[in-house]
């Protein structure tokens, strides 16, 4: 069993409208969500294209310089730079001492649902949280604000040396 303070917690939704994400993410940052907590992830013209209002909203916010993911059926998928791009994908490396494989089976895991839509031009906004009720909150803000699917994932992150 892991340690609950060690835990990585996880909502996603998926838009394909900009004035829905624009939305999710103010009403996330009304939420007492910070930028830093949340990544938009997506084909690069997706997140390229966003047209999003208000300047300086919510969303602008996260437009800033993109990163591959490194998920090899789906190689086009990029992510927004920051935090939570750096926690998530420092929680999903390989072990060490084990093959050099990539990154571990979970980035294919979290985007197995989402490959479809994200490959139709929609835009993942992926949101961390400290707790489960953050996370809770932040999947009905995501489930008020999304006409699609929504993810939750919980995990702890591997511990040097472990497989």
């Amino acid at each position: 069993m892991s340690d609950a303070g060690n835990t990585f917690r996880l909502a996603i939704g998926v838009f394909y409208e900009p004035l829905r994400l624009e939305s999710a993410i103010g009403d996330l940052h009304t939420d007492g969500v910070p930028a830093p907590h949340m990544c938009l992830a997506g084909a690069r013209q997706a997140i390229d294209g966003l047209a999003l209002p208000a300047p300086g909203g919510g969303a602008t916010l996260l437009t800033g310089q993109l990163r591959p993911l490194p998920l090899t059926d789906y190689p086009q998928l990029v992510a927004t730079d920051g935090r939570l791009l750096h926690t998530l994908l420092e929680h999903t490396k390989p072990d060490q001492q084990g093959p050099a494989l990539g990154y571990s089976w979970l980035l294919p895991d979290l985007f197995a649902g989402l490959t479809d839509h994200l490959r139709a031009g929609a835009v993942a906004l992926l949101v961390s949280a400290p707790d489960t009720g953050v996370q809770r909150r932040n999947s009905r803000i995501l489930l008020r604000h999304s006409a699609h699917t929504v993810q939750t994932h919980e995990f702890a992150p591997r511990r040097p040396g472990t497989r």
